[in-house]
Order: C-alpha cells, then structure tokens, then sequence
C-alpha cells in the first residue's frame, strides 16, 4: 500500500510541475483547476514566454528529479525490507540515499525561486537584483526531519556494524 503511495505521489508531482509551466487549465466538472509555481501568481505565470517558461521549467527540474531519485531509493528499501527484514546494510543505505536526496531536493527547491526571480529579471534586461533567499516553517521542518532521517541512519549503521563484530565473538 504505500509503495502505491509513493507512485501516486511521485505521479502527482509530476501532474503538478507540468500544469504549473504550462499554460493548461483542466476543468473538472464547475471547477477550473488552476496551478502556478511557488511564488509566481496565476496571472503572473499565464503572462511568462516561452523562454521564461523554460528557463522557469530548467530551473524546477533539479528539485524534482532529486525528489524523484530520493522516492526510487525509498521504495527500493521498502522492496528491500519485504524480502530481507529491517536493519541490512543495503537497506539503511536506501534510506539514508532517500533522506540525503530529500534534503538536497528542499534546499534545491529554495535556491529555485530567487534564482528564477534573477533569471526572469536578466531577461527582461533588468538590473541585477540582490538574491535573497525565503523559507517556510514548513521548509525548516521538512529539512530537521530528513538530517534526522540521515543522522539515525548513520547510528543504524553503528549498531549494524556493532552487533556484526559481538555474533562474531559469540
């Protein structure tokens, strides 16, 4: 069940990114679905070229693609504890893998906007603005989970490598 999750979600990330650099506006019976990029307006996205649309688009890829490498290594661990148990060195090193490459995704995903604002400024030829970073109480907690994440893994790894050496003395 929640590797079906883990697909669903990775879909839908996937659904989200594309409608919010495009132009397309799906209707779902009364309702008009509108979707724009984190820190842009529905106006404001609608009004992008198409070089700021890519430009918007190169610069989100990153993030999603290291979202996307983090949720393969998550369910390649899931697959991995259905087989052989919890606690093998191939499975902490999955979840470490899906933590480290969901913290990068975070911190990816924050560089994105004022890199973006920068990007759409130098097009417009504008002057160079200062870049100033912006991060949610969200963002901050999302990356104190995944270093946690990453940190138990390491002590996992420990005591791995800690109850290999005592079978070996037993």
């Amino acid at each position: 069940m929640i590797r079906v999750m883990l697909y669903l979600c990775f879909c839908l990330q996937i659904v989200y990114f594309i409608l919010a650099w495009t132009a397309l506006t799906p209707s779902v019976g009364p309702w008009v679905v509108r979707i724009s990029p984190d820190g842009l307006s529905n106006s404001a996205a609608r009004e992008l070229n198409f070089s700021a649309r890519t430009i918007g688009m190169a610069l989100g890829l990153p993030s999603l693609m290291m979202m996307a490498f983090g949720l393969w290594r998550l369910d390649r661990m899931l697959v991995l504890w259905k087989r052989e148990g919890f606690f093998t060195l191939t499975g902490i090193g999955h979840l470490r893998a899906f933590a480290g490459a969901t913290l990068l995704s975070v911190l990816l995903g924050i560089l994105e906007m004022p890199l973006r604002g920068m990007a759409f400024t130098w097009l417009a030829d504008g002057a160079p603005q200062k870049l100033s970073l912006g991060i949610s109480s969200q963002g901050l907690l999302l990356i104190f989970v995944c270093s946690l994440f990453y940190l138990i893994c390491g002590l996992m790894q420990e005591g791995r490598k800690l109850a290999e050496e005592n079978e070996g003395f037993v």
